[in-house]
């Protein structure tokens, strides 16, 4: 029998998210303060089973755009355990993962409608997916497929759901293409859009989360984003379900602010 992630690594200690450049082409907020921090993807390990010998079949990957202060120690980490668990990301042929984008604007503001839509990243090369129906799209899509020796395996999402994970804050469950038409009031939006009004700013988000709210994220919602895929394989025009589909659900940091903050640029407001 395989010895366990604790068995095998004792007690070193995993480093869980790591930092990269946002993808080309992304849009990040506005920074009125370079000489303090930057905006960067973080990309998180998430419900690793250390009881386990690969860290379970639950086990994530989570990606969000975060604003780092400066002197932050943002370099990859190495050790046995680190090096194992980070290698999968990169070696298996893995699901799209979404990045959360929201609008009209960057940083939500109280009491207007914001708007969800995602960038579709490859986890381990962090570049956009664009296949199938989202081919040619910027921010990709969530369809993937793969080919092997004439077989063909394809996953589509058929629908997200985006939780607050606050009291007096519902969840939202969208179309998986979360249509959005840019400068559009909230009534000409698509019907599949996907948005939340939000009551309050994040500043509170630790008095009234409904789960754990990590350490390291700062006066943010920790937001669950779950989605449902749909797996199919066999040749062109015989294809078969694959079991009861695949439901993918990480966490992903969302700031929201009373007013619109000094030295940023104008937010619309409808």
């Amino acid at each position: 029998m395989s010895k366990t992630l604790r068995e095998r690594f004792g007690r070193e200690s995993l480093q869980r998210c790591r930092y990269s450049e946002p993808p080309a082409g992304y849009p990040v907020p506005f920074n009125a303060n370079p000489g303090e921090g930057r905006y960067l993807l973080m990309s998180c390990l998430e419900n690793i089973d250390f009881d386990t010998y690969d860290g379970g079949t639950d086990r994530g990957l989570s990606l969000s755009l975060v604003w780092v202060p400066s002197g932050t120690d943002t370099s990859d980490h190495h050790n046995p355990i680190t090096d194992f668990l980070w290698d999968q990301v990169h070696a298996d042929a893995q699901l799209p993962v979404p990045v959360m984008r929201t609008e009209p604007n960057r940083t939500p503001i109280v009491g207007y409608p914001t708007y969800f839509t995602f960038a579709w990243l490859d986890p381990g090369t962090k570049r956009v997916v664009a296949q199938g129906p989202y081919a040619g799209k910027a921010m990709g899509g969530p369809f993937k497929q793969i080919r092997t020796n004439g077989l063909v395996m394809r996953a589509q999402a058929t629908r997200i759901t985006v939780d607050p994970n606050q009291r007096g804050i519902k969840s939202v469950t969208c179309e998986p293409g979360t249509p959005y038409v840019e400068g559009a009031a909230p009534a000409n939006q698509p019907k599949g859009a996907c948005s939340i009004t939000f009551p309050r700013s994040s500043a509170s988000a630790r008095k009234y989360a409904t789960e754990p709210i990590p350490d390291n994220v700062k006066d943010a919602f920790n937001v669950s984003v779950t989605v449902e895929w749909k797996v199919t394989y066999g040749h062109p025009g015989e294809m078969h379900a694959l079991g009861d589909g695949f439901t993918m659900r990480l966490h992903q940091v969302l700031p929201v602010q009373e007013v619109q903050t000094p030295n940023q640029p104008p937010q619309v407001i409808y």
